[in-house]
């Protein structure tokens, strides 16, 4: 099966190693860049910096990344390509909504709402030729609200026209996830056609396993990032994993970072362009240097670290209805 990436079609067989929830070069706000210039960051040095990040990825031998940032929180197509060809890994990347009640979005009718994935998912994203290849979607701390449903009805609809997989940010502390499950089923969408982001930031693994059997897949998908949530330092992650695993769900699980090399959301511009930044444990290759050994020293299968890396990613891409 063919896939859209920044740099063309490709088979899924080639996805090889890939990490599922990604921010290859930025989030960082459209508006704040345009006004702020050079204040807020400096668009050579963005691009850079990503290049350097996905070159340490591609050495530690990661061949792919999905991209999840949406229109509205600051995706740039163009800084995306270049990253991903200077640097040889290859990049899918999303269309779609964050979670922010926008008031760009709120009172536009569903319809406009819909116009805009799909003109994206026919003629090619800001408009360039390059294809998304799956559509993301977000609710947060402000939970279902009406604008929230509207949007998820319509990233389903948008899924089950173009056949693209969905990834919804969640935050699980929160147990959102059932509620989500059946909004996309309600409008059709098949559950192994999504996942259940940010899922590795508890470790209720009743919770977790209660979403996996009804047919979803879950991302582990913040490895290097500890909050106060229970669950979220590198050894609770990689023993909810370890659970996981034994309980069979292996099939399942999505391993990411959520990492991007700039966030305008913290820290500032002048601290994190620094080199010594860039050279902070936290990456594209956090997982492969620290999870992945400590996952096989607790006893994990290497042929299960291979599936969580290699083909339970293909194998998620391929089966879109």
């Amino acid at each position: 099966m063919k896939i859209p990436t920044v740099t063309g079609l490709m088979d899924t067989s080639q996805l090889g190693y890939t990490l599922i929830h990604e921010h290859a070069v930025t989030c960082c706000d459209w508006s704040m860049r345009m006004c702020l210039r050079g204040q807020f960051c400096q668009e050579d040095r963005l691009l850079e910096m990503a290049v350097i990040q996905l070159k340490k990825a591609k050495a530690a031998g990661i061949d792919t990344i999905v991209d999840g940032t949406p229109i509205n929180l600051g995706r740039d197509i163009r800084l995306i390509r270049q990253a991903s060809e200077r640097s040889g890994v290859r990049v899918i990347v999303s269309t779609g909504f964050y979670h922010q009640e926008d008031p760009w979005l709120t009172w536009k009718p569903r319809e406009e709402i819909y116009g805009y994935l799909a003109n994206e998912c026919e003629h090619g994203v800001e408009e360039t030729d390059i294809l998304p290849g799956i559509l993301k979607c977000a609710v947060d701390h402000l939970g279902l609200t009406d604008y929230i449903i509207k949007i998820l009805g319509i990233t389903a609809e948008a899924a089950r026209t173009y056949h693209l997989p969905i990834f919804c940010h969640t935050v699980p502390e929160l147990r959102h996830g059932s509620a989500i499950l059946d909004i996309m089923e309600d409008h059709g969408v098949a559950l192994e056609n999504l996942i259940v982001g940010h899922s590795g930031d508890v470790d209720d693994v009743d919770y977790l396993e209660s979403l996996l059997s009804r047919g979803c897949y879950l991302g582990m998908d913040r490895f290097g990032t500890v909050t106060a949530t229970p669950g979220t330092t590198l050894e609770r992650r990689v023993d909810t994993i370890l659970r996981l695993c034994r309980d069979d769900w292996a099939d399942r699980l999505l391993i990411s970072h959520d990492y991007a090399p700039y966030t305008g959301f913290i820290p500032s511009w002048r601290e994190a362009s620094t080199d010594e930044a860039l050279e902070k444990a936290v990456n594209f290759t956090y997982f492969e240097e620290f999870a992945a050994p400590m996952l096989l020293e607790k006893g994990l299968p290497e042929e299960t670290l291979h599936k969580l890396t290699h083909e339970n990613p293909r194998r998620f891409f391929e089966q879109r209805d």
